[in-house]
């Protein structure tokens, strides 16, 4: 049985992941700003703006999926979004786990608008 650590345990791929994980009998700690109890697994309050906090949240992790959420406003992307990769990277380095990342699909929303429009320019 692995650790299966999720940081961002309180979005829809994590409803979706932790009945499989269960289902393959792996072991689960969930990681969210306000720690979500489920029946079965551990659940860990931690922010991943914290260096400490996400390292103490991998510890013993075989496996971390990263699928933490940050409000659509730029200005926070772009003072924490670097944070949170760089203490999740190295978080998982110290813990030696696998990190799986799940992006969205927000950012190129803007870009498909264009391709249809170019696309109906020429057809």
């Amino acid at each position: 049985m692995s650790l299966h650590v999720i940081l961002g345990a309180g979005g829809s791929v994590s409803n979706f992941l932790v009945p499989v994980l269960k289902e393959n009998n792996e072991q689960i700690r969930l990681v969210s700003r306000s720690a979500r109890q489920e029946a079965g697994v551990e659940s860990v309050q931690a922010s991943l703006l914290d260096a400490a906090a996400t390292s103490k949240a991998v510890e013993g992790a075989d496996v971390v999926y990263l699928l933490v959420g940050l409000p659509y406003n730029i200005k926070i992307w772009q003072k924490q979004w670097p944070v949170v990769m760089a203490n999740v990277i190295n978080a998982c380095k110290t813990a030696k786990a696998r990190l799986i990342f799940f992006d969205n699909v927000y950012m190129y929303i803007l870009a498909l608008y264009f391709l249809l429009v170019i696309f109906n320019l020429f057809n």
